[in-house]
């Protein structure tokens, strides 16, 4: 297949095998023809014979294009240099030209009527800078009947051959089916025009298009270099004043900004707050009292910048202002601290730190109600006011105080101790003579109590014999009583009136309460006994 291939361009470049009447090959885009598109006119039907050959005069311009085709590439001419001539092998030849594309993708077996497809479409690009492109099928069979067609290449869209005369014939070249070359590689086959050649071939829209894109290129590069530099951070733990970047300028009125992402701009930035907590230490305030004794003392207490007067502090007193109010702070301190006795140190330091915390938010904090209606929720506005001419102090609010190391004078101190000792050395000698006297109170009644209790147990012991006697002797008068009355009564039932007969059977009644006794009333049954006991 592919020796066809080199055997039909071979025919189509040799200007003797070309057609069947003998018509020249048409050129190539990248070979320029001495007659320029301005010079070329469009052909008439009457250039051509009635079987589509060209005539005599488009041979002779053929030929002239050719012969100066030649002369330009000897004379190093064209877009593309030739480079690697001698390194080319025998045979070589150049591929085929934009008009021999058009006119080989059409070609079919030899012997067949030529005809042209009308299902086919060609698409052409509108665009006047981009080749046509033509989509063929040059293995789909001819339609019978059709008739052979010469397609004229001045009249298709699309940028047109600069070879105006030259045509496109649909003729067969032999037994085989030549190579079907895609737009694409021809476009790669073609030479390379010059920088200024080219350009001047672009229209305007190519160069409104240009010009379009590096306008969208620069206005992306701003947005891309622009966009984050126009949003300023504030912190979760900082407010923010806005200032102008490029004069240091800030913004008193525009009020605070909170944390979070800001759009200010790309020439504004935030002068930056804490939002937080400010916590100052302050060590060693020497004072001295209205007695005319020294002392010193540490304390640390926290503030927090009021958000809506942040504009305020900052145009009196720009970002010196924590030396500002530490100063202002210490010099409060030091005339409260003045005027409080030396017994509150001693011994009411709570006292103390209380009013040193109502110095400090007076004078830092001023005398202004921040919220009227809070102050009346919680019966606060008489230590603030309401008026107009109130003082804001220092544009800060001082929630926490903290009193940490009194350092008195050593003397003091000894002093206060040996005082302290002796009140606890009387103290402890009344507790003593307090605890004596408890002692003997208690001794007291704990001796009153055990004879109470001795007298009410030998009143009980005497009354519980008292009874108990009488009951016994009530008991045995009953028993002897009814005894008489029984044995008065058995005398009288057996008839015995002697006494000697009644001092006989009490005598009996007596023996017969001995657990030992034995009685019997013959000898026989007497001895019945002995030998049962004795047994036993």
């Amino acid at each position: 297949m592919d020796e066809q291939d080199d055997n039909a361009f071979k025919d189509e470049d040799d200007p003797e095998s070309d057609g069947v009447d003998g018509s020249p090959s048409p050129h190539s885009d990248g070979e320029t023809s001495p007659h320029s598109d301005d010079e070329a006119s469009p052909r008439s039907d009457s250039e051509t014979d009635p079987e589509g050959n060209p005539t005599g005069e488009l041979e002779t311009d053929t030929a002239a294009v050719s012969s100066g085709n030649v002369e330009d590439k000897q004379a190093g001419g064209g877009c593309k240099e030739d480079e690697g001539m001698a390194s080319r092998p025998p045979g070589y030849q150049d591929p085929p030209s934009y008009e021999e594309t058009i006119r080989m993708s059409a070609i079919k077996v030899e012997g067949e009527t030529p005809k042209r497809d009308r299902d086919e479409d060609l698409e052409w690009d509108q665009d006047e800078s981009v080749e046509p492109n033509v989509i063929v099928n040059p293995f789909s069979d001819l339609r019978d009947g059709s008739p052979q067609e010469d397609i004229e290449l001045g009249e298709m869209p699309g940028r047109s051959p600069r070879l105006t005369g030259a045509t496109a014939e649909v003729t067969p070249s032999g037994d085989s089916i030549k190579r079907f070359v895609q737009p694409m590689e021809i476009e790669s086959q073609t030479t390379q025009k010059p920088f200024h050649i080219c350009f001047s071939e672009m229209n305007s829209r190519s160069l409104l298009i240009i010009i379009f894109s590096i306008l969208i290129a620069i206005v992306a590069v701003l947005i891309v270099v622009l966009l984050p530099l126009a949003f300023s951070y504030v912190e979760y733990y900082e407010l923010g004043l806005k200032q102008q970047r490029s004069t240091g300028q800030v913004f008193f009125n525009d009020g605070a900004f909170e944390s979070g992402r800001h759009a200010v701009g790309p020439d504004y930035i935030f002068k930056k707050y804490p939002s937080w907590a400010t916590s100052v230490h302050l060590d060693d305030i020497a004072v001295i009292t209205t007695a005319g004794l020294s002392l010193s003392f540490s304390c640390s207490f926290q503030y927090f910048i009021r958000e809506e007067e942040l504009g305020l502090l900052e145009q009196r007193f720009d970002q010196g202002y924590p030396e500002v109010i530490k100063f202002v702070a210490e010099a409060a301190l030091k005339n409260v601290a003045a005027s409080i006795n030396l017994s509150l140190y001693l011994e009411q330091r709570r006292q103390v730190e209380i009013l040193f915390h109502d110095a400090l938010r007076a004078k830092l904090g001023g005398n202004c109600c921040p919220d009227l209606e809070e102050c009346l929720r919680y019966d606060t506005c008489h230590l603030c006011s309401n008026s107009d001419v109130c003082s804001r102090g220092y544009h800060i609010n001082v929630p926490f105080f903290q009193l940490l190391e009194i350092n008195l004078p050593d003397v003091i101190l000894d002093r206060n101790l040996q005082v302290q000792l002796m009140h606890e050395e009387a103290e402890k000698e009344t507790f003593l003579q307090q605890e004596r006297l408890t002692r003997k109170r208690t001794e007291e009644l704990v001796q009153g109590i055990l004879n109470s209790a001795s007298e009410v147990t030998n009143n009980s012991t005497s009354q519980a014999s008292l009874i108990q006697s009488l009951g016994e002797a009530e008991a045995r008068a009953i028993v002897e009583g009814s005894v008489s009355g029984g044995l008065t009564l058995m005398y009288n039932s057996m008839n015995v009136t002697v006494d000697q007969h009644k001092a006989s059977l009490h005598w009996l009644r007596t023996l017969e309460k001995q657990d030992r006794l034995v009685m019997g009333v013959s000898f026989q049954e007497y001895m019945k006994l002995i030998k049962n006991w004795t047994v036993t």
